[in-house]
């Protein structure tokens, strides 16, 4: 399954181009494969980056206000955390 958001930011940053490549169910937990870019302050960015290209894996719990929530973020297996993009 793959499915795109356009945008979404928050007071310091910039999100663009989020996909996600795969989901699945682990037990009562949800996970989900994406890579996207992100903009902000080189201060507030992985290495000062101002614009990283990210590959995470979320696991979701049941809980929360809206359901589910995030648990945890990991590096998707084989693929660098986050880079510098390139223009």
């Amino acid at each position: 399954m793959v499915s795109e958001v356009d945008s979404w930011c928050l007071a310091s940053s910039y999100v663009t181009g989020v996909v996600i490549l795969e989901t699945r169910r682990e037990g009562d937990d949800l996970r989900a494969v994406t890579t996207f870019a992100s903009y902000q302050n080189a201060e507030f960015g992985p290495d000062n980056l101002e614009c990283a290209y990210w590959n995470l894996d979320y696991r979701f719990v049941r809980g929360g206000e809206h359901g589910w929530s995030i648990q945890e973020t990991t590096q998707v297996e084989g693929q660098p955390r986050f880079e510098a993009c390139t223009v």
